[in-house]
């Protein structure tokens, strides 16, 4: 239920505030702010008005500063930002409605109109090289056919334009790279997609559920998110651990409710010695609307066991751990009409503080380019 909620979420809710320049948009006037060092919180919005935001969290100076783009830029963001990334001292943020790549630079300003070319229902991204590798899932519409059209668009980041496209059915989300590979996640289809960048030549991995996100160890190795969704159901939820160098699951660790949301479910420290998991379900309320509840579980990837970090959550949408200060922010909204938190914990889950930030958070970039 939850995965076609937030797909109906994807089409049909607006955000707060913010506006990319479009095509008729020659010149931006950035507003002089403040550093960028800091964590940023990703929007994407909710309702019919408006549309996603910017909230920065300074963790030098203990302050926010909620519709940040606009305040960077002078305008407003014409996309639902459905993810953000960090990549060669550009900022790249991947919308929806409108569908684009909006490209930053490392100040936070927009320099360029945004790229809509090849980019259709775009999901997430990674680079390498020269390229920006983005989750498309093109007609989002075919999610009860198994999404047979979604493909990963490969952006050169210094031309800014979508050179070719990779076909590869069955709803790519969550990406990685590891040993020339480019890894996709599949939401729609019980296995990962495996691309040979030397030919983009495309093979699979089976896998007992559907996946979501990555996390890669020390090793070239990842874990992925295995999931159960309303349109593809699995009693097999948890994490697998992809061996990269023979593309095999060699193994599964379960954990109940894995999180099917479309966001940061997933988080580790600095040195991937702890993965944190996300398990929630949908819980209707006795006025008809829909929360989400469940905890934060840590995964000690010596030992492979999971012990609760947080618990008793509501509303949550996933978090992000800080090596600048050592902490966990974990962000979400109760509901997709009101702003969401950002709470604040310890690594051994001890509560800090919380601050307000924009509708529905679903990612976090922590920047510091000074």
């Amino acid at each position: 239920m939850k995965n076609l909620l937030n797909y109906l979420l994807i089409l049909a809710i607006g955000g707060l505030f913010f506006t990319a320049c479009s095509s008729d948009d020659d010149d931006l006037k950035p507003v002089e702010v403040d550093n960028v060092t800091g964590l940023y919180f990703v929007n994407y919005g909710g309702g019919s008005v408006g549309t996603g935001t910017i909230t920065k969290y300074d963790y030098k100076n203990d302050t926010v500063i909620n519709n940040y783009y606009e305040a960077k830029n002078g305008l407003e963001l014409t996309s639902k930002i459905q993810y953000g990334y960090e990549y060669n001292e550009k900022i790249y943020l991947v919308g929806n409605d409108i569908d684009q790549i909006i490209v930053l630079d490392t100040g936070f300003v927009q320099h360029i109109p945004g790229i809509t070319e090849g980019i259709q229902a775009p999901r997430y991204c990674v680079g390498s090289g020269e390229y920006l590798y983005v989750s498309c899932w093109k007609d989002g519409s075919e999610y009860n056919l198994g999404m047979p059209n979604s493909y990963i668009a490969k952006f050169n980041i210094n031309s800014n334009t979508v050179e070719e496209t990779i076909p590869v059915p069955g709803g790519t989300e969550g990406l990685a790279i590891a040993n020339g590979n480019l890894y996709a996640a599949l939401n729609y289809k019980d296995s990962i997609a495996v691309v040979d960048l030397s030919n983009d030549e495309v093979s699979y991995i089976e896998t007992p559920a559907v996946t979501s996100y990555f996390v890669e160890d020390n090793s070239n190795n990842l874990y992925v998110a295995l999931v159960s969704t309303y349109s593809d159901y699995s009693e097999t939820t948890g994490l697998g651990y992809i061996n990269t160098s023979n593309n095999s699951l060699d193994e599964i660790y379960a954990l109940g409710g894995v999180s099917s949301g479309y966001s940061s479910i997933l988080a580790h420290n600095e040195d991937v010695s702890v993965i944190y998991v996300l398990a929630s379900s949908w819980v209707e309320q006795a006025d008809g609307t829909w929360i989400q509840q469940g905890a934060i579980h840590s995964f000690d990837t010596s030992t492979k066991e999971f012990t609760p970090f947080v618990e008793n959550l509501s509303g949550t949408n996933g978090m992000v751990y800080s090596s600048k200060t050592d902490h966990m922010y974990v962000f979400g909204s109760e509901s997709y009409s009101e702003p969401g938190t950002v709470d604040i914990y310890t690594t051994d889950g001890t509560y800090v503080s919380e601050f307000d930030c924009g509708v529905s958070p679903y990612w976090a970039l922590d920047l510091d380019f000074e």
